[in-house]
């Protein structure tokens, strides 16, 4: 770009009458650098949040395409801060990872226009496809005298690795009763009361479930005690 100052050119003041100011001649060439590029969005149809956890090994992205763009650079790591080789990897605008290990997962990407490499931009995705720790509930009697059984309580406690634990559910199969496929389980904490305990005795399941749906059951026999 060209700015010249020439005989025909005048500047005046702002001083409330527009008196002309004395100038020098004379030009100035400007090379303009086109901007940069904004940081690419991104996008995930198997894992959408970057605050969830997920037990899905593999992914799937996708992001938006600037008009201009020639292609773009990108990489998975598990680092949260790479930036990518000024190299374009790609045009297109998806992208496909298959059997992630669990753990944090980092993309970068960045965009080429015009000549100009763009700002990196960065998607976290969370995969826990392990089951949380073994455990094995525990029961104790609530005896309404020394003789009678009132109520049992059931205790139980796990934790997980990755995801953490995201809640408890007990289901209860009473072996009174004709065998069904599976108990009914209802969302609970520890302890779950069971009020009434048959002469048969009941087989209590617990399940529990982490933040990424991954689950792990672990049962308990309850009979009265002698």
């Amino acid at each position: 770009a060209l700015v010249s100052i020439n005989t025909t050119s005048n500047i005046l003041l702002n001083d409330g009458a527009g008196t002309e100011a004395a100038i020098d001649l004379g030009r100035s060439e400007y090379n303009i650098i086109p901007k940069a590029p904004d940081g690419v969005m991104i996008y995930s149809d198997t894992h959408p949040f970057s605050s969830e956890w997920y037990s899905n090994r593999d992914l799937s992205l996708y992001w938006d395409k600037d008009p201009g763009v020639s292609g773009f650079s990108y990489v998975l790591d598990n680092k949260p801060n790479t930036v990518p080789e000024s190299k374009i990897t790609t045009p297109d605008t998806t992208a496909s990872f298959e059997n992630l290990s669990d753990g944090l997962w980092y993309f970068h990407i960045k965009s080429y226009k015009s000549g100009v490499w763009g700002n990196t931009g960065h998607f976290l995705v969370r995969v826990d496809t392990a089951a949380p720790a073994q455990f094995q509930p525990e029961v104790n009697y609530v005896l309404a005298s020394s003789a009678f059984v009132e109520r049992a309580l059931i205790s139980f406690f796990t934790t997980d690795n990755l995801s953490g634990i995201s809640h408890y559910e007990v289901g209860v199969i009473d072996k009174s009763q004709p065998i069904t496929e599976s108990p009914v389980f209802i969302q609970t904490e520890s302890p779950f009361q069971v009020s009434s305990v048959s002469k048969e005795g009941l087989q209590v399941i617990v399940r529990a479930v982490d933040n990424a749906g991954n689950i792990r059951d672990a049962s308990v026999e309850v009979r009265k005690p002698n």
